[in-house]
């Protein structure tokens, strides 16, 4: 139970920004009904997408469109192409080639001409521009059509994004592993634990930094049933963080290292040059080094770029400015 326990709550610390993050639908009458705004973890599985269209449970059909700009790159059609290979792996038959727009159905829309183009506001799930080597997945509903934006920063970026939507999706880490729907549930767990109900709850957006493996943030949006909610929805995920997470997180690093931590943490959000953490702790660069070789090496923080370090673990910087002294 208590590596279980542990699994749901590092999948957990992944779903970034949980006060923007959850949505809030309150009770509307006389409203008309949302566009449906299907998760990531449907993109592969029979419904929109794919589709089963004799009924043997067998996927027949690739319903998606893929979009790009009117003038895509070499690296955009690359990448759409990865995308089209693995719509193939997922069914028995289709038709070649997979349709590059239409004017109904879903849409995976590649590049930022081709997010543009398919009418998609990524400002609901990245609330800051995408830097270079920053990609994202993100699901959203455009007209009722259901789109999947797969942008980036740059052309490492979007080639990343690309990559993680066609060889990992939908498992988290490792194919067989945690999926997408499993940290929307996880996260639901927590929020009705504490009381609070929700409606649903999916895994929308997912971003990823070109040259690492693993996902660097997930987007989960709840919703729930009063805006009231909002506000005790993040508190009660941010405490299962704290103390079934972050907490036994910081109490494995040595008090040696954990300086160096709460350096970091006091710059604020990163990246930051390794410089700036050696001089916040009064020390140079060659004396801290050792800290942050070990701090790698136990995968509390990571190298985005040669000179520089962030926290590779969403939120930790928050935990720690909240909880240690000396900031």
């Amino acid at each position: 139970m208590r590596h279980r326990h542990s699994r749901e709550l590092r999948r957990l610390s992944l779903a970034v920004g949980l006060g923007a993050a959850i949505a809030v639908t309150a009770p509307q009458a006389q409203a008309p009904p949302p566009a449906v705004v299907t998760g990531l973890q449907a993109v592969y599985q029979t419904g929109a997408f794919l589709e089963d269209r004799n009924g043997d449970a067998v996927i027949d059909f690739v319903a998606a469109s893929i979009v790009l700009g009117e003038k895509a790159s070499v690296d955009e059609i690359a990448a759409a192409s990865d995308v089209a290979a693995r719509f193939g792996f997922e069914t028995m038959a289709m038709d070649l080639p997979v349709r590059r727009a239409g004017t109904s159905g879903p849409v995976v829309a590649i590049g930022p001409a081709g997010v543009s183009r398919a009418g998609v506001d990524l400002a609901s799930v990245q609330a800051t521009a995408l830097t270079a080597g920053q990609g994202l997945i993100a699901s959203s509903a455009v007209g009722g059509r259901p789109v999947v934006a797969v942008t980036g920063g740059d052309v490492a970026g979007t080639r990343a994004a690309a990559t993680a939507l066609a060889a990992r999706l939908p498992y988290v880490w490792v194919p067989k592993g945690a999926t997408m729907q499993q940290v929307a549930e996880d996260v639901d767990a927590v929020l009705k634990k504490a009381g609070i109900a929700t409606a649903s709850a999916a895994t929308i957006a997912a971003r990823v930094d070109a040259g690492r493996d693993e996902f660097a943030r997930l987007v989960v949006r709840v919703n729930l049933g009063a805006a009231a909610d909002v506000a005790r929805a993040a508190s009660a995920a941010e405490q299962a963080l704290d103390t079934a997470f972050f907490a036994s997180r910081i109490a494995r690093i040595p008090a040696s290292e954990v300086s160096y931590v709460q350096a970091l943490a006091g710059l604020g959000p990163g990246p930051h040059r390794s410089g700036e953490v050696a001089e916040a702790m009064g020390m140079g660069t060659s004396q801290v080094g050792a800290f942050r070789d070990r701090l790698i090496g136990e995968g509390v923080i990571y190298a985005p770029r040669y000179g520089w370090v962030e926290f590779a673990i969403p939120h930790f910087d928050q935990y720690v400015r909240r909880t240690t002294s000396g900031l």
